[in-house]
């Protein structure tokens, strides 16, 4: 049995009347009439609010953001208003790819729920498995930043189901409907779900029906997503103790910012298995990470946005550098951590490039040092000369030592080393400046 609609351009549309997908708004159809190919009906239930939903999609109809669909991305959003004798009931809208399923799979620590096609083309455990999934990052980043750089679009219900993936990593984002719409920060119609597990922690302090929504909002969602398809896991599932011990819900972990990697994670009991490859990851990776949850935490305007995001991971894919992570040991699923919890410190932000060059500074500088010291102490006279060569090349070698480059220490061991750093640089001045002392005194 089929129906038949008509849209606001007065064209008679026939749907099928079985769905092929349901919400809980309300379902999807095919729709068999001739015209455009690759376009879906949805119908919403009649028990809501009808009036207000269609005053909604009368907006994102003729609000379309341009470039919504492509080779590699298609955003899914409305396109004509459906009635019903004159009464709205619904919308068209893009089909999602050919060959599409929800990204929720590849979103898992396992891959079961995947053929094994896909299963090889994603392996986290490969190159080229681990390749291919951010690769479908940057595909599924260049999809959200067309919605998002209009300004007036916060999908605010961003998540893994959400998102329509195909083998060959073309992605279609759906559920578009229920996004917050705003102009000038004025809302105008407000985001009617969101999920938990993929909420910022300013989200409790924010009335989703009558406050407006940031963008900065569906930048942690994102960078959440994107943790979740490249290890398996969401970055705040972990057992905490002390002050923590009761924060048992992802979205109470969430308000408290114990992301697994920062600074609380002192606090950790239990950790899964899966968050120990977060070290495979590029470190350019990590730091978006580390800016989503730790950074965006205190100041969530300090969140990559798309754009950042889609930059980024492309400049991996280009450089080759994506490794395979380590496969995951299912003799128990988790690893104990044995940690104090009395007064922890917390963990800084790692910058390990920074200490690297450092070092190499310090060495440098005590090869031309010790160099000019043996030479006066062979000679058993001090030359002018090479004092102030030496002063001249400690002047130089410290504008890398000011204060606004120096990097946040990550672990006790580049913190010994950045101390050794100062202290062999420091001794190495009042060498200098003792050499050149006892030169005017005449004494050696």
């Amino acid at each position: 049995m089929r129906r038949i609609l008509t849209t606001n351009r007065g064209t008679e549309v026939t749907i099928e009347a079985q769905s092929f997908d349901k919400g809980g708004e309300g379902s999807v159809h095919r729709i068999t009439t001739s015209g455009p190919p690759n376009v879906c009906a949805k119908i919403f239930h009649s028990n809501k609010n009808l009036e207000a939903i269609e005053r909604k999609i009368k907006y994102m109809a003729y609000n379309v953001p341009t470039n919504a669909i492509a080779n590699n991305y298609k955003v899914c959003w409305p396109k004509d208003i459906l009635y019903d004798n004159n009464k709205f009931v619904g919308y068209t809208m893009p089909l999602a790819f050919t060959g599409s399923q929800t990204l929720y799979n590849l979103c898992q620590g396992n891959n079961n729920k995947l053929p094994d096609n896909w299963k090889n083309k994603f392996d986290r455990y490969s190159n080229s498995g681990m390749t291919n999934r951010v690769k479908l990052c940057v595909n599924i980043s260049a999809a959200l930043y067309i919605i998002q750089r209009m300004n007036s679009y916060v999908i605010a219900d961003l998540k893994p189901q959400n998102v329509m993936i195909t083998l060959n990593g073309k992605v279609s984002i759906i559920d578009c409907d229920s996004i917050q719409i705003s102009s000038n920060n004025n809302l105008l119609f407000p985001a009617r779900v969101a999920t938990p597990d993929y909420m910022p922690p300013e989200s409790t302090k924010i009335d989703l029906q009558n406050e407006s929504i940031p963008s900065y909002w569906d930048f942690f969602s994102m960078a959440v997503m994107y943790y979740q398809v490249f290890l398996g896991i969401h970055p705040y599932t972990a057992s905490f103790t002390g002050k923590y011990e009761n924060s048992n819900t992802i979205q109470s972990k969430i308000s408290e910012g114990l992301f697994v990697h920062g600074r609380q994670k002192s606090f950790i009991n239990t950790l899964p298995p899966p968050h120990n490859n977060y070290e495979y990851l590029p470190p350019s990776l990590k730091h978006l990470f580390i800016r989503a949850f730790e950074y965006g935490h205190v100041n969530p305007t300090s969140r990559p946005d798309t754009e950042e995001w889609g930059k980024t991971l492309y400049a991996e894919v280009e450089q080759n550098s994506i490794k395979g992570m380590k496969p995951i040991p299912t003799h128990t699923g988790r690893i104990h951590i044995e940690t104090s919890v009395s007064n922890p410190a917390p963990a800084p932000v790692p910058h390990p490039k920074k200490v690297k060059k450092y070092l190499f500074i310090a060495l440098l500088y005590q090869l031309i040092g010790r160099g000019i010291y043996y030479l006066d102490y062979k000679n058993k006279t001090p030359n002018k000369k090479r004092i102030y060569f030496r002063l001249f090349i400690a002047a130089i070698l410290g504008i890398f030592l000011i204060p606004f480059d120096i990097p946040l220490i990550s672990f006790i061991g580049d913190l010994a080393a950045f101390i050794g750093l100062i202290t062999t640089y420091l001794i190495g001045i009042i060498e200098t400046i003792s050499l050149y002392v006892n030169q005017l005194n005449n004494k050696y």
